[in-house]
């Protein structure tokens, strides 16, 4: 472990549109979710006084991690209007850390800190999927963190790597298939070369031989993972039950498509320097947009309904890392998530 100076903070610039609508959200982030409590804050809650020190005493157990005792599937500071009492008590700036960054998520390489909005948050949705082409980027200088150690070689390969993949994705000319088939081509080959100990990006950009895909298969094997919310159980076991080949490939799901892979490869890229593992990332990427748009066409969704779709396979697959491990191993295992049937998938 070491500390950086002269941290950068890199974000897609459509972040800092980004605002919470507290009670006006369909949705909301303070229900259905445990809340853990970071330890500085859990020590400043312990030292609260009054009636509201009591109230934090009474609703914090305490163990290996602090966190809040639901009321049901509530934060017990959620009250009837839906508005959080610490904020209203306390400041926003009291808020532990879970729920001050929320949707944002993070991470640190070396002098590099990106972060994003995540897709199971409707205004964070949004943004992602009306955002423009090229995506663009804000740089922040910040006060330096603690960073862990990587391989410093293979993270300026895979920041070549994606920045190849970003063109794919930025030419509007080419189908989501044709974009689908050189996206998988390049990272199969990437992996070989990463696999191979050969340090350089592979030189073809062609497209990759494209199979007939089983979208039925892909969400059978999603019935697999844990539930993380009850309505996607009962949502998939109704698209399993009734499912009828679709053609997802349409021209009003194209931005949003385009979108969907450029947050997915973002996101989760780079992270491919911490396992050498590129190829389930990608995989991870073109199978999501594939299934959101799936059900999409399905549903015959307008915008809001595509962002809730969004939102519930986000919670299912993004927050719960037993569930991304879980698919990523099916990604190798799996014959229907070979690359030339993901791009049938399209």
């Amino acid at each position: 472990m070491w500390v950086i100076n002269n941290m950068k903070l890199v974000m897609p610039a459509y972040c800092t549109g980004f605002k919470c609508t507290a009670n006006k959200c369909s949705d909301n982030c303070c229900i259905g979710w445990e809340i853990d409590i970071d330890g500085e804050t859990a020590d400043f809650y312990s030292r609260v006084k009054g009636d509201f020190g009591a109230k934090l005493k009474e609703n914090i157990a305490h163990g290996e991690c602090s966190s809040f005792i639901l009321k049901g599937e509530r934060c017990p500071f959620l009250n009837e209007k839906n508005l959080c009492d610490i904020i209203i008590n306390l400041g926003e700036e009291h808020l532990c850390q879970i729920c001050a960054d929320h949707p944002r998520y993070y991470e640190w390489f070396g002098d590099i800190k990106e972060g994003g909005i995540g897709l199971c948050c409707e205004e964070a949705a949004k943004l992602i999927l009306t955002a423009g082409n090229p995506v663009y980027f804000t740089e922040t200088d910040i006060p330096e963190e603690v960073n862990g150690s990587f391989d410093k070689e293979l993270f300026e390969l895979l920041y070549k790597a994606r920045d190849r993949i970003f063109f794919f994705l930025y030419d509007e000319f080419e189908s989501i298939k044709t974009i689908v088939s050189r996206i998988l081509f390049f990272a199969e080959k990437l992996q070989y070369n990463i696999d191979n100990y050969i340090d350089e990006l592979p030189a073809e950009n062609d497209a990759m031989e494209e199979k007939t895909g089983d979208m039925l298969s892909v969400l059978r094997s999603l019935s697999e993972m844990e539930p993380i919310d009850e309505k996607w159980t009962d949502y998939l076991a109704d698209a399993v039950s009734t499912y009828k080949k679709t053609d997802i490939n349409e021209d009003g799901l194209y931005l949003y498509q385009r979108n969907l892979l450029f947050y997915y490869i973002y996101r989760y890229f780079l992270k491919g320097v911490f396992d050498g593992e590129i190829l389930s990332k990608v995989k991870f990427a073109c199978v999501s947009t594939a299934v959101i748009s799936y059900f999409a066409v399905k549903e015959n969704a307008d915008f809001q309904g595509i962002i809730n779709i969004c939102k519930l396979f986000s919670k299912q697959t993004e927050y719960s890392q037993e569930n991304i491990d879980m698919l990523c191993e099916m990604f190798y295992e799996k014959e229907f998530f070979e690359s030339g049937k993901i791009i049938g998938l399209f």
